[in-house]
């Protein structure tokens, strides 16, 4: 019974460590870029299911910014909109890559290829 308990007391640390280093990295994520919290951590739920890096996601939306684009759900939906009205595919990954870099480029195109819904 003791080690049932033990291993309870375990994991629910282990769930409580891992809820409050996301909930640092989705403000930390917000502070950085101005985008609410809400929009964060919506982005890195887009971002952890489509399989793309928080590293990329927070890479590609440093570019956004420092090429004037707000990263925010409007303006990805309007990105992804122009990305997917481009029929050739390596102007499509150009087009990536142009608006969030070359290292984080070709992940967040995954986003883009989902539309602007």
């Amino acid at each position: 019974m003791a080690g049932g308990i033990a291993l309870v007391g375990k994991t629910v640390i282990a769930a409580t460590r891992e809820a409050m280093t996301y909930g640092l990295a989705v403000g930390d994520l917000s502070t950085k870029l101005g985008i609410t919290s809400q929009e964060a951590s919506k982005f890195y739920q887009i971002a952890d299911d489509l399989l793309i890096s928080t590293q990329s996601l927070e890479l590609g939306f440093r570019m956004l910014t420092r090429n004037g684009i707000q990263p925010n759900t409007e303006n990805i939906m309007k990105l992804a909109d122009q990305y997917n009205a481009i029929a050739d595919p390596v102007r499509r990954a150009q087009f990536a890559m142009d608006k969030f870099g070359s290292r984080a480029g070709l992940e967040m195109a995954r986003m883009l290829d989902k539309g602007g819904k």
